[in-house]
């Protein structure tokens, strides 16, 4: 979900008021900002953010924050996505089962197809019963 995010580009919004940047540019309210999962989901700030390094997550505290910060897969705040705990919680019990039954290695790996959603072209998976 970081490195793949379903919704890459994130949904529209429009501004309610001015808002100013640590640059000090300011964007004028009423102008229509998209949040880029994709990138921020690939923030400098993760160290090194295409490594599978799940220690990212169980740092200190102001580790695990950046690493919170920089993942938004379901958005936040009062738009956030509606689904968002029922995907959580069907993740693991989906996850359980298949990594009890199965045992999963990439033979080949995937191109991002990125669009409005994004998905993987050409992923390959070996699967066999555990």
């Amino acid at each position: 979900m970081r490195l793949h995010p379903v919704v890459a580009l994130g949904t529209a919004r429009v501004l309610a008021s001015d808002v100013a940047l640590a640059n000090g540019s300011v964007i004028p309210r009423g102008a229509e900002v998209l949040m880029d999962h994709f990138s921020m989901h690939r923030s400098p700030s993760l160290g090194d953010p295409d490594a599978f390094r799940p220690a990212r997550w169980l740092g200190t505290q102001a580790e695990v924050e950046v690493a919170q910060a920089a993942m938004m897969p379901f958005s936040a705040g009062a738009r956030v996505c509606v689904g968002k705990e029922l995907a959580k919680a069907e993740i693991h019990a989906v996850l359980a089962r298949l990594i009890g039954r199965f045992r999963f290695a990439v033979h080949r790996e995937p191109q991002a197809n990125l669009g409005l959603t994004m998905s993987p072209k050409g992923l390959q998976l070996l699967v066999q019963e555990a």
